[in-house]
């Protein structure tokens, strides 16, 4: 289920979304995107005290990029890249 674009959300489109016309493929991995806009987003992380890794990747989150793909523009193996996208999931600035 897709969260609502409203409330202040950001709604990206995950590769594995279907477009209104039907098209698209399916069979992509869907793309983690945000839930929240930045400024929300970094007070959330601050509050909870994630680290400067876990506000990098948020900021690569665009709806488009995989997790083998923000995993090797952060440089960090894909166990990490897990933990780090579950942890911002966790928060709701993050769905995957």
């Amino acid at each position: 289920m897709q969260p609502p674009a409203s409330n202040g959300q950001v709604r990206w489109a995950a590769k594995g979304d279907r477009n209104s016309d039907g098209t698209g493929n399916a069979d992509e991995p869907a793309a983690p995107y945000r839930t929240k806009q930045v400024d929300e987003a970094l007070r959330l992380i601050e509050r909870t005290g994630l680290s400067r890794m876990h506000w990098r990747l948020f900021l690569l989150v665009d709806g488009q990029r995989t997790d083998l793909e923000l995993g090797r523009l952060l440089g960090r193996d894909q166990h990490e890249v897990y933990r780090l996208l579950y942890d911002l999931e966790r928060v709701g600035i993050v769905h995957r």
